[in-house]
C-alpha cells in the first residue's frame, strides 16, 4: 500500500501594513481638514494616524505598529490652526538635507505638539511661534514617550498660570529622549526657559542656549521626582531673573536626580544662585563636563555659586574644568560713579576743581560708556596766552591701579571731547568703549579709576575710583551647601564678592576634595577670605 502525504496548511497570523502618509500641502484648517480634497495635510495625516480610520484624504492607520508621516519636496512652512494632538504611536519625519528646513509656526496663540501616546518620534522639523500655558512647542503627558532628532526649537513661550509651571519650548511630565536637537531664544514666565522636565528627561549631543525664565531654570528646570541625563550637552548664555533666581542654566527643585557627562555648561547667569546649575536635596552626578563663565548675581552673604550652587542634596564632580565664574558682581546692573577730587591723587593735588564720572559696562559687548563732568578746568585749545591755560585739560584717561597707587593708562578717553556747558562745568561722553578682558577683573574689584590731567598738573588734577556697589555672595566656582565631592577637577580663575573665590562650604556641610587644582581664583573685601 502507497502512503501519501497529506498536505496541512495553516494559516498565516493576521498582519496589516503600517500606514506611510506624504504631506503635501501646507494648508491647516482645523475646522474642515476632514474634507477630501485631493490634498493631504499634516492633519489629516495625524488624525488618520490617530484613530486609525480614513480621515479625509488620508487612509486609515495601523493599529498593530508604527505609522510614518513624511513631506513632499517644495514645503517649507506650515502656520498652525491649532494644536496636533498625538494620541497613537506615529512617527514624524522630514528629510529636506543640509539646505531644506520645514518650519511650523504656532503663530503666538498654539502650541505646536500635545504628545499623550507612548512611542511618538519627531524628526527634522524646527518649531517656532508656539505658546502655551505648559510647553510652548511641545507637551508631553504622564505616561507618553516623545523621541526628538536633529529638531529645532526657537521663539517659543510658556506662560503657566503658577509660577512653578512652564517649559519655554517643552515640558515633560512622560519621557522624552532627545538627540542633535538645538533649543534656543525660548521664554518661560514661570520656570524652565528652555525645558521643564517632570518625568523622565535625556539629552544627547543637543544645544541649549539663550533661553530665558523669570523664576528658576533658564535653561532647563527639572522638579522633584525626576530624573534628567545630560550628555554632550552644550547649555550657554540662559538667563534667569531674580525671584528667587536660581540656575542660570540648570536648577533641581527638589529631591531631582541628574547626571552629567562631557557636557559644556558656559555663560549662563542666574540672578541669584547657581550660574551655572543648581541643585536641591537630590543627587547630582558631573563627570568631565566644563562649566565656565557663568555668572550668580546675588547679592546676600548665602547667594553665590557661579558655577554650581548645592542646596542640601549631594553633588559628584569628576574632572572637568571650573573656571571663569562669578558670584556677586553683577556690573551690569548698576551704573558706577565716582566723585573725582584732587585729594583722590597719588600725591595728594591742592586744587578747586572737582567733578564726577559715570561709568556703565555691558557685559555682553565688554564695553564702557563714560561720563565725565568736571568744573573748576577748562577745555583745552591751542591759544598759549589764555588766561586759564594751565587749567586747561591736557588728557584724560582709565588706568588701572588701586587707590593708593599710580598705574598705566588702559583706555584714552580723549581730551579733546570736553565740552563747555555753559555753567562753568565741562563735559566729556564717550560710548562703547572696548574694555579688554584682562581688566574685567580690575573692574570687579575696583582696580580701575578715571583720572583728569591738566598743563599744571601733568600727573592728574582730580581722580575717581571705580568702585562697584558691594555685593555679598560667596562661592565664586561653587557654593556648597549639602554634601560635595570634586575629585580629579581644575578649579580656577573665579571669582565671589564676599568670600570663597573657588569654594564656598557653608557650616555643618561636608565639602571632600581629591586631587583637584585650586588656583588663581579671587574673593573681594567684604570679608574677603577664602
Amino acid at each position: 500500500m502507497i502512503r501519501r502525504r497529506r498536505l496541512i496548511g495553516e494559516s498565516l497570523e493576521h498582519r496589516r501594513v503600517l500606514a506611510t502618509y506624504l504631506v503635501d500641502t501646507a494648508d491647516d484648517s482645523p475646522a474642515d481638514f476632514a474634507t477630501a480634497d485631493g490634498s493631504l495635510s499634516l492633519r489629516e495625516a495625524i488624525e488618520a494616524a490617530n484613530t486609525n480610520t480614513a480621515v479625509g484624504d488620508a487612509a486609515a492607520g495601523s493599529a498593530d505598529g508604527v505609522d510614518t508621516i513624511t513631506f513632499a519636496g517644495g514645503l517649507s512652512l506650515i502656520n498652525l490652526g491649532d494644536t496636533f494632538e498625538l494620541t497613537d504611536a506615529v512617527r514624524i519625519l522630514f528629510d529636506g538635507g543640509d539646505d531644506n528646513t520645514l518650519t511650523l509656526d504656532g503663530g503666538g496663540a498654539a502650541r505646536h505638539f500635545r504628545v499623550a501616546s507612548d512611542n511618538v518620534v519627531i524628526e527634522g522639523l524646527t518649531m517656532t511661534g508656539g505658546r502655551a500655558d505648559l510647553g510652548g512647542a511641545i507637551r508631553i503627558e504622564a505616561d507618553a514617550s516623545l523621541t526628538l532628532r536633529d529638531v529645532t526649537l526657537t521663539g517659543n513661550s510658556a506662560s503657566p498660570a503658577e509660577a512653578t509651571g512652564g517649559g519655554g519650548a517643552i515640558w515633560n511630565a512622560g519621557t522624552v529622549d532627545i538627540s542633535g536637537v538645538t533649543i534656543g531664544n525660548n521664554t518661560s514666565s514661570g520656570s524652565g526657559g528652555g525645558i521643564l522636565n517632570a518625568g523622565t528627561l535625556t539629552a544627547t549631543d543637543t544645544t541649549i542656549d539663550a533661553n530665558a525664565a523669570v523664576r528658576a531654570g533658564g535653561g532647563i528646570e527639572s522638579t522633584a521626582g525626576s530624573t534628567t541625563t545630560l550628555t554632550g550637552l552644550t547649555l550657554s548664555d540662559n538667563t534667569v531673573g531674580d525671584a528667587p533666581g536660581n540656575g542660570g542654566g540648570f536648577h533641581i527643585t527638589g529631591d531631582g536626580d541628574a547626571t552629567i557627562t562631557s557636557s559644556t555648561i558656559t555663560g549662563n547667569t542666574a540672578g541669584s544662585e547657581g550660574g551655572g546649575l543648581w541643585n536641591g536635596s537630590g543627587e547630582m552626578t558631573i563627570i568631565d563636563t566644563v562649566i565656565t563663565d557663568n555668572v550668580a548675581s546675588g547679592t546676600d552673604a548665602d547667594n553665590g555659586g557661579g558655577g554650581v550652587f548645592n542646596n542640601g542634596g549631594t553633588v559628584d564632580i569628576t574632572g572637568g574644568e571650573i573656571s571663569g565664574n562669578v558670584a556677586g558682581f553683577d556690573l551690569s546692573a548698576t551704573p558706577i560713579t565716582a566723585s573725582l577730587t584732587g585729594d583722590a591723587e597719588v600725591p595728594p593735588v591742592t586744587t578747586d576743581a572737582s567733578g564726577q564720572t559715570t561709568v556703565t559696562y555691558d557685559a555682553a559687548a565688554m564695553t564702557l560708556d563714560v561720563t565725565v563732568t568736571v568744573d573748576g578746568l577748562a577745555v583745552g585749545d591751542d591759544d598759549d596766552s589764555d588766561d586759564d591755560n594751565g587749567r586747561e585739560v591736557a588728557g584724560v584717561h582709565i588706568h588701572v591701579g588701586g587707590p593708593d597707587e599710580n598705574g598705566p593708562v588702559i583706555i584714552d578717553l580723549g581730551a579733546d571731547n570736553f565740552t563747555e556747558n555753559g555753567d562753568g562745568t565741562i563735559t566729556l561722553t564717550r560710548s562703547d568703549l572696548d574694555l579688554a578682558d584682562e581688566f574685567v577683573d580690575d573692574l570687579r574689584f575696583g582696580n580701575l579709576y578715571v583720572n583728569v590731567h591738566t598743563r599744571d598738573n601733568p600727573g592728574g588734577e582730580v581722580r575717581g575710583q571705580l568702585v562697584p556697589d558691594a555685593t555679598s555672595a560667596s562661592g565664586g566656582g561653587i557654593l556648597n551647601a549639602g554634601t560635595l565631592t570634586v575629585t580629579g577637577t581644575t578649579i580656577d580663575g573665579n571669582t565671589a564678592s564676599r568670600a570663597g573665590g573657588g569654594v564656598e562650604a557653608i557650616e555643618g556641610t561636608t565639602t571632600t576634595l581629591d586631587g583637584v587644582l585650586l588656583s588663581d581664583n579671587l574673593a573681594g573685601a567684604a570679608p574677603g577670605n577664602g
